[in-house]
């Protein structure tokens, strides 16, 4: 029984009655503030298992060579690793991973300690973690443009087909035969659209026509060497420098003499090949509303092979490449490669970006070169001159072209083959889409190193969940 003295007296005593009201009210607040802290300890581990777990998934997924015992035990080491260190050592946690045929579910519970939460009887906070990696398996779409100049003969045209097709390969294997969409740009001065295609609405080709050429005399000079020496050369071959020894002579005159040509008749054709639209058309994939120049009396490579799902096709095209044309123009292949991903004409093959982005669809240029870009437009007539001292207006049109087709969402891989040009191998490197995308080929088996890494890119595993 409470006696009513002793209750009236704690009533009406009001000595200490602050410090008690003030201990009654600085218990919730120390719990808010100690729970805001907990809470704000519980997020950081809760971002780091996150993280962990993506890297073990992304292992499991990566790790193609082992078994899946052996992918388990690849994605638990990489938890462990990632997971390790100060804040996480008293946390203990529960993985679980599951492999199938195309993804990888890797998940992760634990239980954070509290430590002012404990006040409320929370003793500790659970937390998972979550991550399903997935192999690309959609429909792809890729531009192989590739360097078929004079200066790729011999064993690095032959080398430049075997990783070429080793590349298909790969992704013949990696997907969908029906969903691998490959396209095959051949450039050098000039691309080679088809002489089909005369007549085309996007296309100007001119009319063939013979020039007749009479007979003709005419005095010249011959010449003669005097002091001649061995020395050291230096030869250019489309950008491609070379020293080798070398006979160096003056040459004085020596006589005139009369020379004759007789009558003579000249075919001037079209054999395919197509110039440049004046700027900024010659860098967007927008309708031809003006038509593309065709060009005539010259030579170029083998006709583009549009987005093909046959890869005997596509790799007997990449077997008929030659190498006996002078003259780079990378922004040729450049045009080219994307309208060769683009569903507008002069090639409608491609996804429509709308359907690309719902389908999730991908795209990507494969852009090789082995040497500088050594020709310019000609604006007016169409025509790309090369030579000495060219390749500035080049160079500038291949880092707009590059940004213009990285914007339209196509993923550019650049490979510099054997390029000693230092702003080339720059030029070629900020083409790429990121670090992992450029590659610097020194010597052929670079090359198909490099290729093999594109191929693994390009049917690349990713993030889902």
């Amino acid at each position: 029984m409470i006696h009513t003295r002793w209750l009236k007296s704690l009533v009406t005593n009001t000595k200490g009655n602050t410090a008690v009201m003030f201990a009654v009210a600085a218990l919730p607040l120390t719990l808010m503030a100690g729970g805001a802290v907990d809470m704000m300890q519980t997020y950081s581990v809760k971002s780091k298992l996150q993280k962990a777990v993506d890297a073990a998934a992304l292992q499991a997924a990566a790790a193609r060579k082992l078994d899946d015992a052996g992918r388990k035990r690849a994605a638990l080491a990489s938890f462990a690793d990632n997971f390790a260190g100060d804040g996480t050592a008293r946390i203990k946690t529960v993985q679980n991973i599951r492999i199938t045929k195309d993804k990888v579910i890797f998940t992760a519970r634990a239980s954070v300690p509290t430590h002012f939460l404990k006040l409320a009887s929370i003793g500790s906070i659970d937390i998972m973690a979550k991550a399903v990696i997935k192999r690309h398996y959609g429909s792809m779409e890729v531009a192989l443009v590739l360097d078929n100049t004079r200066s790729m003969a011999g064993t690095k045209i032959a080398t430049l087909k075997r990783a070429a097709k080793k590349l298909t390969g790969t992704l013949f294997k990696e997907g969908a035969k029906d969903k691998i969409h490959v396209s095959v740009v051949p450039y050098a001065q000039y691309v080679n659209v088809g002489k089909d295609k005369r007549g085309a609405s996007w296309l100007n080709a001119p009319a063939d026509k013979t020039i007749y050429h009479p007979a003709r005399c005419y005095m010249s000079w011959t010449y003669k060497a005097v002091n001649c020496h061995m020395s050291t050369c230096t030869s250019w071959n489309d950008g491609v420098s070379t020293t080798h020894a070398c006979r160096k002579c003056d040459w004085v005159r020596d006589k005139q003499v009369r020379t004759c040509t007789p009558a003579w008749t000249q075919k001037v054709t079209w054999n395919g090949c197509v110039g440049s639209r004046r700027h900024p058309l010659n860098v967007t994939d927008s309708a031809p509303g003006k038509r593309i120049p065709g060009i005539s009396g010259v030579w170029c490579q083998r006709p583009i092979l549009p987005l093909n799902t046959d890869k005997g096709a596509i790799d007997r095209e990449l077997d008929r490449m030659s190498a006996n044309v002078n003259g780079t123009y990378i922004p040729s292949g450049l045009i080219w490669g994307w309208r060769a991903l683009s569903s507008a004409a002069p090639y409608t093959q491609g996804t429509d970006a709308d359907t690309a982005r719902k389908k999730n669809v991908r795209k990507a240029i494969v852009l090789m070169t082995d040497g500088v870009n050594t020709c310019d437009p000609d604006y007016t007539s169409g025509r790309h001159y090369c030579g000495q001292g060219k390749g500035k207006t080049a160079n500038a049109l291949t880092r707009e072209l590059c940004g213009n087709i990285k914007k339209a969402g196509i993923h550019i891989y650049s490979v510099a083959f054997g390029v000693t040009d230092p702003a080339t191998r720059k030029m070629l490197q900020s083409c790429a889409s990121d670090g992992a995308s450029y590659f610097d080929a020194r010597d052929n088996s670079a090359l198909l190193a490099a290729f093999k890494d594109i191929g693994k890119s390009l049917a690349t595993i990713y993030l889902s969940e």
